[in-house]
C-alpha cells in the first residue's frame, strides 16, 4: 500500500478498514471493497490512500469520471506520491483526455523516476497519442533496467513498425519470443511482421515455431491467413480464417480475411454480405469497412464503395491504405478534385508513400503537368515497395515518359512493369481451390438460358462498321489481328 499520509494515522479505525478494503479488492469483493473505502472517506475526506484505492476500483467498474475525481483527490492529498500520479493517469487515459494522461504519468517519474508501472503506461500513452518517437525512447528506458521484459519488447517493436521500421519491429517482436516462447502476442505480430514484409516463407516458420509452442489464438491463426493471402495459396488461407473464427467466433480480423478471401476467389457478393456482417458487429474496425468496398467495387458499385471508404476513414483518420485506396477510386471515377484533396492529405502525413505519389503523378499526367507527375515519381522509381505497388509505379512512369516523347524511357519502364507482373504470376502457388471455385461461379453465370439470349448479329454489308471501345494498350494486338483477318471493315 502506498505511504500514508497523515489524517490516516488521526484515528485508529482507518488502518484495519483500509486493510479490509483491500483484501475484499484483492478478492474481487468490489462492493464490499467500495464500502470500506467510503467509510475511511467519512473519517477522513481528504485521506490519499483511500481516494487512490477507490480511483483504482472506479476504473475496474468502468467509471471513469469517479475514477478521475478519486485520482485529483489523492494527489491533491499526497503530491509527491509516485503510485498516485500513476493511478490517476490510468484513470485520464481512459477517459480520453490524453495529454492529461502524459502529464500524470510524467510527474509520477518526476517523484520516483524508476516508478515501473509510470514508465510502462507513459511509453505506451505516447504510442497512443502518436509520439512515436518518445515512445520508442521511453520503451528502451524501460529495457535497460529490464532487458528481458518480453511484454515491453512487443510493445516497442509495436511502437517502431507504426512508426515504419519493419526490420527493427520484426527485430523486437524476435527477441520477445526468444525470452518468453509462450507469449501468444509476440508470435502473432511476428507472423504479422513477416507478413507485410512480404517474406511469407518466414512468416510460415514462426506460426509453426508457435504451433510448436502451444500457440493457438485465432490472431496467430488469421495473420498466417493474411500471408497465404497476400501468396496466392486461397484455400489455405480460407481455412486458417476458418480456425480463427472456430477459437473465436467473434474474431472479427478473421472474418475480414475469409471475406477477402472469397473476394479473391470471384465472390464478391459473398464478400459483401460476410463485410456488412463484421461491420455491423464491429463498426470501429477501418479494415472491415476497406473490405466492403473493395467487394462493392468488384460488384461495379463505386458509388457505395466511396461510401464504405468514406467510413473506414472516418473511423481511422490516419489509416494511410484506406486514404490512398479511396483517392485512387476518385480518380478512375473522374473525382479529380476530390482526388487530389485527399492524396494531400494523405501525403502529409505519408509523404515518401509509394501509391500516394503514384496516384498524385496520375493526376499530375491528367491535368497535363507531365513533367510534373515525371518529377515527382521517378525519385521513387528504386524505392522499397510491395511488387503490385512497385509494378503500378512503373506503368504510371511509362505513361508520363511516352507523354514526354521519351519512347526509350517508356519501354523501360513498361518493360519492368511487365516484369513484376510476369514474376508475381509465377511466384503465386497453384491453389486448385482457386480454379474450381472460379468454374464453379461461371457455370452459374453462364446458363444455358442466358446463352440462348444471344442472338448472332448479321452484318448488312462488308463495310458495317466495328466499334472498338475501351481497348487498353495491351489489346491492340488484338486489334491488329482482327484487322488482318477482315481487312476491308472499317474500325473506329
Amino acid at each position: 500500500m502506498a505511504k500514508t499520509s497523515e489524517n490516516t494515522n488521526s484515528d485508529a479505525r482507518i488502518g484495519p478498514m483500509l486493510q479490509a478494503g483491500l483484501e475484499h479488492h484483492r478478492a474481487g469483493r468490489l462492493k464490499q471493497a467500495e464500502a470500506s473505502y467510503r467509510e475511511v472517506l467519512v473519517l477522513a475526506p481528504d485521506n490519499g490512500d483511500a481516494h487512490n484505492l477507490m480511483c483504482g476500483l472506479m476504473l475496474q467498474s468502468g467509471d471513469s469520471a469517479q475514477a478521475i475525481e478519486h485520482g485529483r483527490a489523492a494527489v491533491q492529498a499526497q503530491p509527491d506520491a509516485a503510485a498516485f500520479w500513476n493511478t490517476l493517469g490510468a484513470a485520464l487515459r481512459r477517459g480520453g483526455d490524453i495529454s492529461a494522461s502524459i502529464e500524470a504519468f510524467t510527474n509520477a517519474l518526476t517523484h520516483d523516476p524508476k516508478q515501473p508501472d509510470a514508465r510502462r503506461n507513459l511509453a505506451g500513452t505516447l504510442a497512443q497519442a502518436g509520439q512515436f518517437e518518445a515512445a520508442e525512447k521511453a520503451y528502451r528506458g524501460v529495457l535497460k533496467d529490464t532487458p528481458q521484459d518480453a511484454r515491453v519488447l512487443v510493445q516497442l517493436g509495436n511502437v517502431l513498425i507504426a512508426s515504419g521500421d519493419k526490420n527493427g519491429a520484426i527485430g523486437a517482436w524476435q527477441n520477445a519470443v526468444e525470452v518468453e516462447p509462450t507469449l501468444a502476442d509476440g508470435w502473432i505480430n511476428l507472423v504479422g511482421g513477416h507478413s507485410d514484409s512480404g517474406a511469407y516463407d518466414a512468416a510460415e516458420q514462426a506460426y509453426r515455431d508457435a504451433l510448436g509452442y502451444g500457440i493457438s489464438d485465432a490472431g496467430l491463426h488469421v495473420n498466417m491467413a493474411r500471408a497465404e493471402l497476400a501468396r496466392g495459396a486461397m484455400s489455405a488461407a480460407q481455412r486458417l480464417a476458418e480456425t480463427g473464427l472456430s477459437i473465436d467466433s467473434g474474431h472479427a480480423a478473421s472474418a475480414v480475411v475469409l471475406a477477402l478471401t472469397r473476394l479473391e476467389l470471384g465472390d464478391a457478393a459473398g464478400a459483401e454480405a460476410l463485410a456488412r456482417q463484421v461491420t455491423a458487429a464491429a463498426p470501429g474496425l477501418a479494415e472491415a469497412w476497406s473490405t466492403l468496398a473493395a467487394a462493392l467495387e468488384r460488384l461495379r458499385r463505386p458509388e457505395d464503395a466511396i461510401e464504405a471508404y468514406e467510413q473506414a476513414l472516418q473511423v481511422s483518420p490516419g489509416d494511410v491504405d484506406a486514404g490512398v485506396n479511396l483517392a485512387d477510386l476518385y480518380e478512375r471515377t473522374n473525382a479529380l478534385d476530390r482526388a487530389q484533396a485527399l492524396v494531400n492529405r494523405v501525403l502529409e502525413v505519408a509523404p515518401d508513400h509509394v501509391s500516394t505519389n503514384r496516384i498524385a503523378a496520375t493526376l499530375a499526367r491528367r491535368r497535363g503537368d507531365t513533367a510534373g507527375g515525371i518529377e515527382r515519381l521517378m525519385p521513387l522509381a528504386d524505392r522499397a515497395a510491395p511488387p503490385r505497388v512497385q509494378k503500378g509505379m512503373h506503368f504510371e512512369l511509362g505513361r508520363l515518359l511516352d507523354r514526354d516523347n521519351d519512347a526509350a524511357g517508356a519501354f523501360q519502364h513498361f518493360a519492368e512493369g511487365n516484369r513484376i507482373q510476369s514474376e508475381g504470376a509465377g511466384s503465386r502457388r497453384f491453389d486448385p481451390g482457386v480454379y474450381r471455385e472460379e468454374l464453379s461461379h461461371s457455370a452459374q453465370a453462364l446458363t444455358p438460358a442466358w446463352i440462348k439470349s444471344w442472338q448472332d448479329v448479321v452484318a448488312t454489308s462488308d463495310q458495317a462498321p466495328v466499334f472498338l471501345v475501351g481497348f487498353p494498350r495491351s489489346g491492340t494486338t488484338s486489334v491488329s489481328y482482327t484487322h488482318l483477318t477482315l481487312p476491308t471493315t472499317p474500325y473506329v
